[in-house]
């Protein structure tokens, strides 16, 4: 009898966890659903281009039932309202459940405003290509206002730095948590229940011997998924586990249509200007190239 392998979110870690485990186990040995909110897969790393009007929809949200085809993979467009590890349950908005044997959170994370007084009430959140859309819209029509009125008021726009806090739904589920993430082992095992696996910003990791834990990074995310995948299997099937070895490429950060800075490698070897940007968008294609998603670079 196949077994039931549930995903909650379709991110970096998510997306990666089903279409690894697919590399071990095929559909007569595991049912695999991804259950998501929206019906794509965001390139996070792109949304601010997006809410800078330099790309369109397209480029930065991608088909999840066009990047899962061929794959025996099922996808549920859902929000999730809760889920039990003690009664192995997914409870969804419309009324329905699922059940499983194993599970995979990657649901990312919730914008922390660190209390900042009006921060909340009168700022926009940039997680979602939703978010993008509103924010560019947003600009253009301050701007707008500004050249007609010459109000400076209208011009004057505010980035509040960031911060992420984790998901409220895994410290309701029964999950271990620390730092507002969830707990996890070596293999990304939560380590108050081995069939639970927490990927992404759901998860608090320590490499060995370091105090901090790792980074809630695309990149970082996308190995999580990968090892989660070998470990659904391992876990299901009984066999050794591999353990999470994250490896940081570096730091890239765009600032305009050519411009970036960016550290490279284990040595985090310093770009900036064009160097820099062509390494953000190699970065980029690769990712895409990897989840055969490269048709985002049609738009």
């Amino acid at each position: 009898m196949s077994k039931e392998i549930v995903i909650l979110g379709g991110g970096y870690g998510g997306l990666l966890a089903a279409l690894s485990v697919r590399q071990y186990m095929d559909a007569s040995e595991a049912n695999v659903t991804i259950i998501n909110k929206t019906p794509t897969h965001q390139i996070i790393t792109e949304l601010h281009r997006l809410a800078a009007g330099n790309i369109s929809e397209q480029a930065a949200a991608l088909p999840l039932e066009k990047l899962l085809k061929g794959k025996d993979i099922n996808l549920k467009v859902a929000t999730i309202e809760s889920f039990s590890v003690n009664d192995k349950k997914i409870s969804l908005e419309d009324g329905s459940e699922l059940f499983y044997d194993a599970l995979v959170v990657a649901l990312g994370s919730v914008t922390n405003y660190f209390g900042i007084p009006g921060l909340q009430e009168h700022s926009m959140v940039l997680k979602s290509a939703e978010d993008a859309n509103k924010i560019r819209e947003h600009v253009e029509a301050r701007i707008r206002d500004y050249a007609a009125t010459n109000n400076e008021a209208d011009a004057h726009i505010v980035i509040g730095g960031g911060g992420l806090t984790g998901v409220e739904l895994v410290g309701e589920s029964g999950i271990e948590v620390n730092r507002g993430r969830a707990s996890v082992n070596n293999y990304l095992q939560s380590v108050s229940h081995k069939d639970v696996f927490v990927v992404g910003d759901s998860a608090v990791y320590f490499k060995p011997g370091d105090e901090r834990p790792q980074p809630p990074t695309a990149q970082i995310a996308w190995q999580m998924g990968e090892t989660v995948g070998y470990n659904l299997y391992a876990y299901l099937e009984d066999k050794s586990f591999e353990e999470f070895e994250p490896v940081n490429s570096g730091t890239l950060a765009s600032l305009g249509r050519k411009d970036a800075v960016a550290f490279i490698g284990a040595n985090q070897t310093p770009l900036k200007g064009l160097p820099a940007s062509v390494m953000k968008e190699a970065s980029n294609v690769r990712y895409l190239s990897h989840i055969k998603g490269l048709f985002a670079l049609a738009y």
